[in-house]
């Protein structure tokens, strides 16, 4: 499988989400269901001031709060969104 960097994201109120970033995709996993991506499929990338949003499908996302997301997992993502030539936005 090569590199993999696993990170769990909070929020308020809600259960964690687990996400794993690996040279296979991103997925994502909760309490009740999980989900892959490759990253052949995700077709864009936004960099706001403290997060990223990772667009897999018209409405499909997912917000990354860049202050849970280790250094090595951050530097990962951007170098596979640079490597698999994916559409990238900075918003701040």
């Amino acid at each position: 499988m090569g590199e993999a960097y696993e990170f769990k994201v909070n929020r308020a109120g809600r259960n964690g989400m687990s996400y794993v970033l690996s040279s296979q995709g991103v997925s994502r996993a909760s309490r009740y269901r999980s989900r892959i991506v490759p990253w052949e499929r995700i077709r864009t990338l936004w960099t706001l001031k403290n997060s990223f949003i990772l667009f897999y499908s018209d409405t499909g996302y997912w917000i990354l709060p860049e202050d849970q997301i280790p250094a090595a997992a951050r530097a990962f993502l951007l170098s596979k969104v640079q490597e698999v030539g994916i559409r990238t936005k900075s918003l701040g």
